[in-house]
């Protein structure tokens, strides 16, 4: 890497520095993200709680149907994950893992569903805990079902706006016997900040429509539910 640059480590040490400095990329475990203005705002909770808000009541009543009673589940952050929490059922007796504050906050209300919050630092304007803390039990669990809500769907997989969530993800997907993707039809054909699963390791899909180039490229171990 640093041969291809034909630069020493110190200087793009200080390069780095000086274009975080300048707020122009994000230094993430690691990695060096460009800052891009218009994915941080489509990143934003406000932005996005409005988007598509028909189409995901539609697809998260569907995606509510699979949820058996007396199940852990765990349900990832998001606007489409927050309407799938609105629309579990009182009477199924589930316990519920979460790191979105929103979703929490949702089914506190809700009589019949032991919601476990995972720790961590608040990601600003999106309701989210990043760089978990405390999650040691999910060692000694297992979920029946993990429902996740990608924000694009490209010929690679399944795309997410949030890379510091990504450990959590993966682990959470390790510990489920089900993966369920919940996304609307306006997600296919976009890529996002990340690439968070490849199709084969989706059980379901739920969407609204799904065209026949779509259900080709998707793995044929997946099952896709139309809304």
């Amino acid at each position: 890497m640093i041969r291809d640059l034909h630069s020493s480590e110190s200087t793009i040490r200080r390069d780095i520095e000086e274009l975080v400095s300048k707020n122009l990329v994000i230094r993430s475990q690691g990695a060096v993200i460009w800052n891009d203005k218009s994915n941080l705002y489509k990143e934003n909770v406000y932005f996005r709680t409005e988007q598509n808000l028909l189409t995901k009541t539609k697809i998260t009543k569907i995606a509510a149907e699979l949820i058996e009673p007396r199940e852990m589940i765990f349900i990832d952050t998001g606007t489409t994950m927050l309407e799938l929490a609105k629309n579990l059922s009182e009477d199924c007796n589930l316990s519920v893992v979460t790191n979105d504050l929103k979703i929490a906050l949702e089914l506190e209300n809700k009589y019949n569903v032991t919601t476990i919050m995972l720790g961590g630092i608040v990601k600003r304007g999106t309701h989210t805990t990043i760089e978990n803390t405390g999650t040691e039990f999910l060692n000694n669990v297992c979920f029946q079902k993990a429902f996740f809500s990608p924000a694009g769907i490209s010929d690679e997989g399944f795309y997410f706006l949030n890379l510091q969530a990504m450990d959590i993800r993966t682990k959470i997907a390790e510990k489920s016997e089900k993966m369920i993707m919940v996304a609307d039809s306006a997600k296919f054909d976009k890529k996002a900040t990340v690439l968070g699963f490849p199709f084969s390791e989706c059980d379901i899909l739920v969407t609204d429509t799904c065209s026949q180039e779509w259900k080709d490229k998707i793995s044929p171990s997946t099952h896709i539910i139309i809304a």
